[in-house]
């Protein structure tokens, strides 16, 4: 699991890395180029896919895990395309966040999440705007397998797992500084080697 956790933080570092180079890229001239940073506050609430027969009901309080809750703080960068790259991508935005998970049940504990996002826009009208948005990134906080306070606890084996973070963001500006930002659908996913929990809202 260290080597898991020691590899996830070194792609995230080779990426962030990789995103600044690109950035600070000019072809000929020098031209001062302007970030647009935000901040994002989402509250998610759905459902938890039946994946394993932990959260389908065998667990101690003999109840299927069925629903979540979760809120996600995202700070983050966009600008108009500078780059070529960005160019290609059509202007897409990129930051930081942190997730805060709820499963109504301390048996599988309360996770937090530290995670990189990246978002493309797939369609744009006149304000309207659809983004398509990947996470990634490390969980912790799980109350995890243990053989004697937690023995039916399969589904979470770690205190560590990884997150994943898979969706699509409608967007429409109310004002020049605000937006009204609505996640149309949002695919969770943490995985811990060969167990997962999968969580749709």
């Amino acid at each position: 699991m260290k080597q898991l956790m020691r590899t996830i933080i070194i792609i995230s570092i080779l990426l962030l890395l990789s995103a600044k180079a690109t950035f600070t890229q000019t072809d000929s001239v020098k031209v001062k180029h302007k970030n647009y940073p935000f901040i994002d506050i989402n509250y998610h609430y759905g459902t938890v896919m039946g994946t394993n027969e932990f959260v389908k009901g065998d667990n101690l309080a003999s109840k299927p895990i069925k629903q979540f809750q979760a809120i996600n703080l995202k700070f983050g960068f966009q600008n108009p395309g500078y780059s070529d790259w960005q160019k290609v991508y059509k202007g897409p935005y990129y930051g930081i966040g942190l997730y805060s998970g709820d499963f109504f049940t301390s048996e599988l504990g309360y996770p937090l999440a530290a995670y990189g996002f990246y978002g493309i826009p797939i369609k744009r009208w006149n304000k309207f705007e659809i983004y398509s948005e990947f996470q990634f990134g490390l969980a912790w906080n799980w109350n995890h397998y243990d053989s004697i306070s937690n023995p039916k606890n399969i589904a979470i084996g770690s205190p560590h797992t990884v997150y994943l973070d898979i969706g699509a963001n409608a967007v429409y500006p109310i004002t020049k500084h605000l937006d009204l930002n609505g996640e149309e659908l949002v695919l969770p996913i943490f995985q811990m080697g060969a167990s997962s929990v999968q969580i749709a809202g």
